[in-house]
C-alpha cells in the first residue's frame, strides 16, 4: 500500500506540475481509494503521503475508481518498469510507449478485457 501511495502522490504531483487538472484516478488498492475519499480511516503507514494527495487533489477536478488488478495491468507494467530498471521514463504520445505496453493501450481502447493466466 506504501509504494503504491507513493506512487499515485508522485503521479499527482506531475499533473499538477504539468497543469493537467482533470483526472479520472483509477487504482486496484481499495484501500487507498477508501481513505482518499475519506470512507475509511488513513493507515498511519501513508498518512503523510494521504495528506499530500489532499492537498493536491484539492486543487482539481478529479474522479476516483477502484478497478481490479486484471484492469490495471498497464500501470502494473510501468511499475515492473520503473522498479527493474532505475531510470526515469518520460512516455509523451502512445507511439514511444514500449511494445508491450502499447498492445494492453489498444485493446484497453477496444474494450477487450485483459485475462489473467495462473500456473496452478
Amino acid at each position: 500500500m506504501v509504494a503504491e501511495a507513493r506512487a499515485l502522490l508522485q503521479g499527482l504531483q506531475r499533473c499538477l506540475d504539468e497543469d493537467v487538472m482533470q483526472l479520472d484516478i483509477e487504482a486496484d488498492s481499495l484501500i487507498l481509494i477508501q481513505v482518499l475519499q475519506r470512507k475509511i480511516e488513513t493507515p498511519w503507514v501513508i498518512t503523510y503521503e494521504a495528506r499530500m494527495m489532499w492537498n493536491i487533489l484539492d486543487k482539481m477536478n478529479y474522479v476516483l475508481l477502484h478497478t481490479f488488478r486484471e484492469n490495471n495491468s498497464g500501470a502494473d507494467f510501468l511499475a515492473n518498469l520503473g522498479c527493474e530498471s532505475k531510470k526515469k521514463f518520460n512516455f509523451v504520445g502512445v507511439e514511444n510507449l514500449p511494445k508491450k505496453l502499447k498492445v494492453m493501450y489498444r485493446m484497453d481502447r477496444m474494450g477487450i478485457p485483459n485475462v489473467r493466466f495462473k500456473k496452478l
